[in-house]
């Protein structure tokens, strides 16, 4: 099996596995509720007028500031919402693991890591 067969296979892995389910599960879930899509809707519709007034260098009322804080509590106290963003931090930190893996395998045969102190730099003594 070539490089590239392995690749699909492991992609096919990723699919499978337990923190990538439970992400599409959340994703569907939050996709298909609809009073948590308003919420997130009003959420970034409210976060973007205070940019557009920071923008344009006018002063953020408190009252925006705190219409955006309560969007934001209202957001984490939903249920699909708070689903949706531990499933998706779970899946970040595998991504991110599997990730750590891969570059640590492509540094050891490029001779960046592992025992030998390598830097990666050529080991000939004729490179001085």
């Amino acid at each position: 099996m070539n490089a590239v067969e392995m690749s699909q296979d492991f992609g096919v892995a990723i699919i499978n596995s337990d923190e990538y389910q439970a992400f599409q599960k959340a994703q569907d879930n939050l996709d298909n509720n609809k009073d948590a899509q308003e919420l997130i809707q009003e959420f970034q519709q409210k976060q973007m007028e205070v940019y557009q007034t920071r923008q344009r260098g006018e002063e953020v009322t408190g009252e925006a500031v705190d219409a955006v804080k309560g969007l934001q509590d209202q957001m984490l106290e939903n249920e699909n919402i708070k689903e949706y963003l531990v499933a998706k931090q779970n899946y970040e930190k595998f991504m991110a693991a599997i990730n750590r893996n891969l570059m640590k395998s492509v540094g050891l045969v490029l001779g960046e890591a592992g025992s030998s102190g390598s830097s990666g730099g050529c080991d000939c003594s004729s490179c001085g």
